[in-house]
Parts: structure tokens; sequence; C-alpha cells
């Protein structure tokens, strides 16, 4: 069966999963020095649209990354509302643990547009400073108003490049 793999700053890849998120989880990202400006805990309300995942290394509970998203049927993709690498990961982090958690959370997304028919679309709103980073890292592209966007192309190289 397939299944992520997070890269190592050495190199080596480690099996990965990406589950959903319960209270206890998002009420730990502050504590653990996660952005405080992010509630983790309103995408667990009861009309919330979008479920918040967590990343992990198999057999380790350690939180690397998170990403909330939901089906947008009327667009036909998947819509990313927060993406957040653990403090530990974020790539302005010289020496960050794992080097491509955006990749495999953003991956995810991607694969789940596929699973839903959506061929791989997904949309998000990035923080302004982060829109040469997600165009350059990920070759997303504008959609006005701030929304940037990956297609079919740049989702299967990012499945095929960590979904092993």
């Amino acid at each position: 069966m397939s299944q992520w793999h997070l890269k190592h700053s050495n190199g080596e890849l480690y099996p990965s999963q990406i589950l959903q998120m319960n209270i206890v989880d998002t009420k730990s990202l502050h504590k653990a020095g996660w952005e405080n400006t992010f509630d983790w805990t309103r995408y667990l309300g009861p009309n919330e649209v979008s479920m918040p995942y967590k990343l992990l290394v198999i057999g380790n509970s350690v939180i690397q990354g998170a990403i909330a998203y939901y089906e947008d049927a009327l667009e036909r993709r998947i819509f990313v509302d927060l993406l957040e690498s653990a403090p530990t990961n974020r790539h302005k982090n010289q020496n960050r643990e794992f080097t491509n958690v955006a990749d495999v959370l953003l991956g995810e997304a991607c694969l789940q547009s596929f699973a839903a028919g959506y061929h791989g679309d997904v949309a998000f709103y990035p923080k302004t400073n982060l829109y040469t980073y997600y165009r350059e890292r990920f070759h997303a592209h504008f959609g006005g108003r701030g929304m940037m966007f990956l297609t079919d192309v740049e989702a299967i190289r990012l499945i095929k490049l960590y979904y092993k």
C-alpha cells in the first residue's frame, strides 16, 4: 500500500501518515510553539466544512505539519483553508528536521482532489509573504484576488515525489 514519505534533512525518507486531528492535537500545537494566530480548534466545530489533519512519521506521535481542507464541489477542487509546518520544519528554519512537510501536505490535498474526480486541482490563499515561495517551489498559479492554485501537472509531480 502506498504512503507518504517525509524527507529528513540528511536525505533519509521516513514513512508517514496523515490522520484526522482531534481536540487534544489542536490544543497541543500552541504549546509546542506553533503559530499563535492560527486557531486549529475552529476546524472541529459543528458548522465547519474544513477538516483538520496532522502529518506524523509512522511510529511517532510528534505532529510534523497540519492541513485543513474541504471539497469545493461547486468549483470542482479541494480548497485548503490552512496549512502549517511544525516550527522545526518551517521553510525559513535553516536547520529544519524535515524538508518537505508542505510538499506532503499539499500532495495529500492533490491526492484527495483526484479521488473526488477534480483532476488534482487545489486552491488556497497563502500569506502575502509566501506567494513567491509557492510559485517557485510548487509552480502554483495565481488565480486572482490573492488566490493561488495547483493543477493536475503540479499535483502529479508532488504525488510522484513523495507518495510511494
